[in-house]
């Protein structure tokens, strides 16, 4: 599956972070859509407050390292 525009091989019992993933930890009230993982394709809702992409991007980095340093890949 693709991630964060990136092939990932993805096993089910414990599937790498997504940017939503990354949204939600930031703020669990965020309302949004993304396409695909891409943040690019990244919508805000319901006139929520958008967070930064760099903001985002660095949760996410920190949700993915933390998820490599513990997880046997397929």
């Amino acid at each position: 599956m693709y991630i964060n525009k990136t092939w990932t091989e993805v096993n089910p019992k414990n599937p790498p972070p997504r940017l939503a993933d990354a949204i939600l930890k930031l703020n669990a009230d965020a309302k949004f859509t993304i396409i695909n993982d891409d943040i690019d394709r990244l919508e805000w809702l319901e006139s929520f407050t958008p967070i930064a992409k760099d903001t985002i991007m660095t949760k996410y980095n920190e949700l993915k390292t933390a998820w490599d340093n513990t997880w046997v890949h397929i």
